[in-house]
Formats: structure tokens, sequence, C-alpha cells
């Protein structure tokens, strides 16, 4: 057996877990993957693959995955079974989990291959402990938390290396020596035209828009449902698709580790004449929310004045690139687009990752789903090897 500590920082022990828990109160990310519920502790076992469906990984990336989520929100077998008692979670690697042409590690091998503790998919999550038993590990979560097992349907925790190609990956392709995966809509449509196997590897980024403002449910939907269809009819074919997630009422909340806000620049009281929309730098998809949210301000009529309650100004915004992995609000900034990790998990791990990306949009007391709304979710593509 061996115990794994804190004190490289990456695998950390936390003196005293807490609960990641969904009570009633503050806040609730909604809808997500069967919710942040109270289901009772299930014991996995090994068993026929599920059918693919919505939002679940295909093709090597469901083949990698640990643990696996049905298409009605259950959680599967996938390479691990698993077991739960009280907080601790044991991943088991015996044969009866086998996943047949999978070549991926376990045991202390997988481990390394994980974030630190406090990185994402754990935010949201109080892990007390994580230990290497043979090729099986056993994690120690809070002893009431909510389905800790789920967490590990994260493809994030699957140590698969299959390389991702950050932007233009058409090189990469023409040389066609390595497996690959790529979110690059022209790389992805250039692979086809030669004949590549190109295949869905998982819906795993979401696009949602944050404004100072709030409006409310059903006239956000009068804005964020025609954003979201163009959006989705720009993008390559079978690419994108409308958000299937929303923040839900305020009814209970994820509480737990979220890990900070990523030193994300708080806002600003004042601002330059001319107002902005945020987008991060270089993400094509995210600058066409933008524009889109923009231009929905020239049409005038319903959705020009949603976007006008949202922003606070009637003035036509400019889009604005901004770089780092958590940009800070500018003086500018009347709203913005932000992109979290949407794959399959725990969606208190989503709804951690979603208040750290939008830090900078403080929002006190201000429900949250009258400033946020999620557009759509993109996909990530698996890109084979020229056949020989």
């Amino acid at each position: 057996m061996r115990t794994l500590s804190n004190r490289t920082g990456r695998l950390a022990a936390s003196p005293a877990p807490r609960r990641p828990r969904c009570d009633a109160g503050l806040l609730l990310l909604g809808v997500l993957l069967g919710g942040c519920g109270s289901r009772e502790y299930r014991v996995g076992g090994p068993g026929g693959d599920a059918a693919e469906c919505g939002g679940a990984a295909s093709g090597a990336a469901a083949a990698q995955a640990l643990l696996r989520v049905g298409c009605e929100g259950e959680l599967l077998p996938g390479r691990a079974t698993w077991s739960v008692e009280g907080g601790v979670v044991r991943l088991d690697f015996g044969e009866g989990a086998a996943r047949p042409g999978v070549d991926a590690p376990v045991g202390a091998d997988l481990v390394r291959t994980w974030p630190p503790l406090g990185e994402p998919p754990w935010l949201g999550h109080a892990v007390g402990g994580i230990v290497v038993e043979g090729d099986g590990v056993r994690v120690e979560f809070a002893e009431d938390a909510d389905e800790p097992a789920r967490v590990f349907a994260d493809l994030r925790l699957s140590g698969a290396r299959v390389p991702v190609v950050d932007g233009d990956a058409r090189d990469a392709i023409d040389a066609g020596d390595v497996e690959m995966v790529t979110y690059h809509e022209a790389s992805i449509e250039y692979a086809r035209s030669l004949g590549r196997a190109v295949r869905l590897a998982a819906w795993d980024r979401l696009y949602l828009a944050v404004f100072p403002r709030g409006v409310g449910a059903e006239r956000s939907a009068s804005l964020a449902g025609p954003v979201a269809r163009d959006w989705v009819g720009w993008g390559t074919s079978g690419a994108r698709r409308a958000a299937s997630r929303r923040w839900a009422s305020i009814a209970r909340r994820c509480e737990g580790g979220t890990g900070g806000t990523g030193g994300v620049g708080r806002s600003q009281s004042s601002r330059p004449a001319g107002p902005t929309i945020s987008y991060p730098e270089g993400d094509r998809a995210a600058r066409q929310v933008a524009e889109r949210l923009v231009s929905a301000g020239m049409r005038g009529g319903a959705e020009a004045a949603v976007l006008a309650e949202l922003t606070g100004t009637t003035e036509r915004p400019a889009v604005r690139a901004a770089s780092g992995e958590h940009p800070a609000r500018a003086p500018s900034d009347v709203g913005a687009v932000v992109v979290v990790h949407a794959g399959p998990g725990h969606p208190c791990s989503l709804h951690a990752e979603v208040l750290r990306a939008t830090a900078a949009w403080d929002f006190g007391d201000a429900m949250p789903d009258e400033r946020v709304f999620f557009v759509g979710e993109a996909a990530s593509f698996l890109i084979g090897r020229e056949a020989p």
C-alpha cells in the first residue's frame, strides 16, 4: 500500500475534509448530468457498455474513462469498477473491468497523471487523501459527500495521453504519424476532406455569457435562445450544440473547496466611454458568441432591450480579446464570454469551475441565473493516424 501526501502540492491531503454538499441555500448549477442530488450510493460491477448518448464521451475517450455516465445520468463502470463506503471511493482495475484494446495507466502510474487537488476537476470537493493499493486507488472524501464516485467520470482523471493540438492542426494532420485531439474546426473539416478517421471524443467545452445586471429567466431565454441557435449554425457540422445545461433556481448549492479565483481581477467602478464584451483571446467560437451578442443590440426589438438591461447601456459594445486563463474584467467590460470544461463528471466540479471563471463578476446577492446563461457546448474530435 502506498500513501500519497500533499507535500509536493500535487496530491494534497487536507486535515479535515469538508462535505461538498448540495443543500437548500445559495447557488445551484442545475440539469447537470443528473444534478447534484441525493442518490443512494451504488456499488459498481462489470457490465455491458452503456448506449452512447447526448453528453457522453465516445470512441477512444469513452474507452479511457475510469467510470462513465449513462443516458439517464446513472454511473456505470468504465476501465474501473468502484465501491463507496462512507466517503471513501475505491477504484478497482480487476479483470472484470478490462476494456479491450485499451492500454492505460493504473495505480500509482494513473495517480501521477492526475492534476493538483486545487485544480479542476477536484474543485468543489474536499479530498482528504489518496492511497494507492496495488493497481487500485482509494480516495477519501468527506463521509457525507454526495456521490463522490461521480468525480471519476471526468476524462481529466482517465490518464489518457492522446495529445491535444491547440490552434490550427493541419500541419500535424499532414504529417499523419500521430493521433491527436483538436477543437479547431477548420482542421476537423480538413481531416474529413482527406478521408482521415475523425471521431467525436467528447462534448467538453461549455460557452457561457455573464453580465453585471440581471433579468428574469424568461427574458434571459429570449436572448440566449437566438444567440445559441445562430452560434451553432456558424460552426462545423457536428462540432457545436446548444447548451443542455443552465443555472437553475436558487434552491440548492454545491459548496466545497473551489481553489479560490485563480487570481482573477475584480470589477472596477469606472470604465471608458466605449463598452466592451470580452472573450478568451484566440478562441474563434467564443469570439462568435461575443459578436452575436453585439449584433443583438443592433437588431432592435426584444433582443436589444434584454441586452441593454443586462449590460446597463444602450451603446453598441465592441468585442475585446482578453488574455490569460482567467482574465480580469476590464473597466470597459459590460459582458464577457467565458469558457469552462464541460465533460462528464460531478456537477459540483462544474459548479466550482464556473464560479472561479466568473469570479470577476461578483454576484453578491443577485440570482446567478439572471446574470449568467449557458450558450452552447463544443466537441473535441479525435483524428486518427494516416492509413499506411
